[in-house]
């Protein structure tokens, strides 16, 4: 019909939420993931590692009253989110495989089989985009490199969003006082590398969680069922900002190969 309106889509991460209309390449607004409560003087809260707090505040956050809305979610939330959305994304496939879904606040593991999402078997890890910005702002800070202090967080940022692509060579990142509106300029070397090294030696940001993501995509898939664990090791997808540094992907399958062959070569034994 020419005269009905197009479709919005919406992808609510924790950090930002994309915003644009069906047909499009990309979306046309990126706003934070958060609401103003009314009468309580406070602008938040962004949705902490992940996790939705209220069916209220995600009705208005997401108002589609004049248009259609569809919404690109996680399913591994609270009961209440789950049963909201797992059935418009899962229940119509027959596909078995694991995605590991890695944004702003967390990391998870979800394991489906034939459509149907193992609840009992999904992994939160608290490790994502977030923890290697201020793991890259504590690394410029170690070095003093000369970035004025209130634009560590915006410099971490983009080195985190442009640079950290697990590459040796350095790199310069240029920016501009706020305050004197000179450029300063920083080499950036080891952040690149050490940034998304975090996944596989989450201790070096998080002394409370020392598991490699491999290890626990390996742990999880052990305990689904035995006749679904062979497909889990043979379709995993990478979902997420986080997962997209270059080369993540044969860094896990590297990893996961070695925890499975040694605990085969035990086995054996």
């Amino acid at each position: 019909m020419a005269g009905q309106l197009r479709a919005c889509v919406g992808d609510c991460g924790t950090g930002y939420t994309k915003l644009g209309y069906a047909g499009n390449t990309e979306p046309r607004f990126i706003i934070p993931s958060c609401i103003a409560i009314k009468e309580s003087a406070k602008v938040g809260d962004q949705a902490q590692r992940r996790v939705m707090k209220g069916v209220d505040d995600l009705d208005s956050f997401t108002d589609g009253s004049n248009r259609k809305i569809y919404m690109c979610n996680k399913v591994a939330n609270p009961p209440w989110y789950t049963a909201s959305w797992t059935a418009r994304q899962v229940e119509e496939r027959t596909l078995t495989g694991t995605v590991i879904d890695s944004g702003d606040g967390v990391t998870r593991v979800i394991h489906v089989a034939e459509g149907y999402v193992i609840g009992s078997c999904i992994k939160h890890i608290p490790i994502a985009g977030r923890d290697i910005t201020y793991f890259i702002q504590q690394l410029l800070r170690d070095r003093e490199v000369g970035i004025p202090p209130e634009q560590s967080l915006e410099t971490a940022k983009a080195i985190n969003k442009y640079d950290t692509n697990g590459s040796k060579w350095i790199k310069q990142y240029t920016g501009i006082n706020a305050i004197s509106k000179k450029e300063f300029s920083i080499d950036v070397g080891y952040e690149r590398v050490l940034g998304p090294e975090i996944f596989f030696h989450p201790e070096f940001a998080n002394p409370d969680f020392t598991q490699p993501i491999s290890e626990v995509v390996e742990e999880v898939i052990q305990n689904c069922p035995i006749d679904v664990r062979c497909p889990l090791y043979n379709n995993i997808v990478l979902s997420g900002g986080s997962t997209m540094f270059r080369d993540f992907r044969c860094r896990l399958q590297r990893d996961l190969k070695k925890t499975v062959d040694a605990r085969l070569k035990l086995s054996e034994n």
